[in-house]
């Protein structure tokens, strides 16, 4: 490896690096492992990649997994490796006897060639998870501990790092899956191959267009379809390109909408939902304080000033007040990816750390993106109210690293809805993690006449309104919520009668038949938490921003939840 390919991955590069200077001769290779990886040109497996990467560099390039065992670049290179010292004479070398699959003995026949003098050899192991399982070492079989402790001496033995012509590759692509002791060993050095971004997403198109004849819908550009595919890779690309050709159709934006949805959805076992906002923030009636902040944090963002982009928003207040559309509006304005994160437990032990560090890795390879976390109370939690649950706490432990992590300032944002802010943890929503709380609260009388309106448009209703007055004074205290279903409601009365347009009598007619349900110390105890949790007082609404006093707020909602308790509703 004295010698460089001319260009390399940054990744790979990285590797080699870190090889030539005797920093580790161990790496750990994970995340984006069965793609394309580009090398001189072409497009290769990592597989393949690793075989050019090394040839010329060393004499035995070794590779197994338990699937295909103990097999080389080429015949050659298996005679060479059965004539190292403590080799020639197994009964595999003649090649009458398959060498075994078991990891242990593959592992074994690896450490003597390793071990052997002048020997320059480069092994890689594909799937160390199926080699190296995660799991308490109590609960794993004696073949895995074997294994384990094998690849911990490896990577510790100074010889090999130090004075061999040798170097070990591992493979897997969630790093959670593999064994604890190797992840974080400090012998073993970890290279994350990252998805492409826009700029290598653009160079594989051109690739796939001249070589594979791939056809572009008309109002389909390169870029933009570089634009459209974040977060993909290039296998996923490649097999965009199939489905195309076999429909025998031109590559389209809902060919690639529904197809990356797809995709991104299963490989993060269901904890990502790709969404596409149909609406923006001018859709939205009232909540202009809000909107306005919004739009400034969207213009941030499509200027790249991210030191004005918060990471994580959150929206606080009681149902039916907007929170989630406006979020979603939010997201549309600022023509970034958008994605709703799911719950992550599962019931085996390990597979929900696992599952959300993968998504995680695949929200990074998507970004720029917005997050949304709907009903945060019920995920996020506290540390206080997870003591029973270790689980619970390395994925909250998880979550904090990820979103408080400053590289992501201005690429990843997290927006939180929460009916009930008091349930989320305060770390969470400390400043650099949740930097703005924003409490979204029942409309004002100058607010309500907007959100009809708005609500109308939004569904295609004409409407013929003469007289707002009655109408806001029916509708005191009344969520975004209520007044759609008012209008749809009053939508169906006009259209029984035949009526052209939606009067102030539909209208009226649907308000009478509307009960409320809901119990008016719970609303009030949600608005009062939105609005102690606020951040600033320009988040507050025109007719609280001079006059709110947070301590007298606090005084009410500690006497509601007191009442609320004695109830048995807290």
């Amino acid at each position: 490896m004295e010698t460089a390919t001319r260009v390399l991955p940054p990744w790979a590069e990285e590797l080699r690096q870190k090889y030539l200077a005797g920093v580790a001769n161990t790496f750990l290779i994970h995340f984006n492992v069965f793609d394309r990886v580009p090398y001189n040109g072409d497009y290769v497996s990592l597989k393949e990649f690793f075989y050019r990467f090394f040839e010329g560099k060393k004499d035995i390039v070794a590779f197994y997994n338990v699937s295909e065992g103990l097999t080389f670049a080429n015949e050659e290179m298996r005679r060479r490796f059965f004539s190292l010292p403590g080799l020639r004479g197994e009964e595999y070398a003649s090649g009458l006897k398959q060498v075994p699959k078991q990891a242990s003995i593959v592992l074994g026949l690896l450490e003597t060639a390793l071990k052997s003098p002048k020997a320059s050899i480069a092994v890689v192991i594909d799937y160390l998870e199926t080699v190296a399982p995660s799991g308490q070492a109590s609960f794993l079989n004696a073949e895995d501990r074997h294994n384990i402790i094998t690849l911990q001496r490896w990577a510790a033995n100074q010889y090999l790092l130090e004075q061999s012509d040798t170097i070990v590759v591992l493979i897997a692509a969630k790093l959670g899956d593999v064994h604890e002791s190797l992840r974080s060993a400090p012998q073993i050095d970890l290279q994350q191959v990252p998805r492409p971004d826009y700029d290598e997403r653009l160079a594989y198109l051109r690739y796939l267009i001249e070589k594979q004849g791939a056809t572009l819908a008309p109002d389909m550009s390169l870029e933009r379809l570089a634009g459209l595919t974040a977060g993909l890779n290039r296998q996923n690309l490649y097999n965009l390109h199939k489905l195309a050709r076999r429909d025998k159709r031109p590559i389209s934006y809902e060919l690639v909408r529904d197809t990356k949805k797809e995709i991104l959805q299963d490989e993060s076992a269901g904890l990502l939902e790709v969404v596409e906002p149909k609406h923006g923030l001018d859709t939205i009636g009232g909540l202009d304080y809000i909107k306005d902040r919004l739009m400034k944090i969207a213009q941030h963002m499509r200027q790249g000033n991210v030191k004005r982009v918060p990471m994580a928003i959150a929206f606080g207040g009681p149902p039916g007040t907007g929170k989630t559309a406006v979020a979603f509006a939010f997201a549309k304005e600022s023509g970034v990816n958008c994605v709703i994160l799911k719950e992550a437990r599962e019931m085996w032990v390990g597979s929900s750390e696992r599952n959300q560090e993968y998504v995680f890795r695949l929200i990074e390879a998507m970004a720029p993106v917005i997050v949304i976390v709907d009903e945060a109370d019920q995920s996020e939690g506290s540390r206080g109210n997870l003591a029973d649950s270790e689980v619970d706490k390395r994925l909250w432990a998880q979550k904090i690293r990820f979103m408080g992590d400053p590289a992501h300032r201005g690429r990843i944002i997290f927006i939180f809805t929460s009916n009930r802010l008091d349930l989320i943890d305060v770390a969470m929503k400390r400043r650099g993690r949740i930097d703005q709380i924003i409490p979204f609260l029942y409309l004002e009388d100058d607010m309500r006449p907007q959100i009809f309106q708005a609500i109308m448009r939004k569904e295609g209703i004409a409407y013929d309104i003469k007289d707002w007055g009655p109408i806001v004074a029916a509708t005191d205290r009344y969520s975004g919520a209520d007044i759609e279903s008012i209008v749809l409601h009053a939508d169906e009365i006009a259209d029984d009668e035949g009526a052209s347009a939606l009067t102030d009598r539909h209208l009226l007619a649907a308000l009478d038949d509307f009960i409320q349900a809901r119990n008016e110390d719970m609303i009030r105890y949600m608005e009062l938490l939105a609005l102690t949790e606020c951040s600033t007082r320009s988040m507050l609404p025109d007719s609280l921003r001079e006059t709110f006093d947070r301590n007298a707020a606090l005084q009410e909602l500690d006497e509601i939840r007191t009442k609320l308790k004695l109830e048995g509703i807290l």
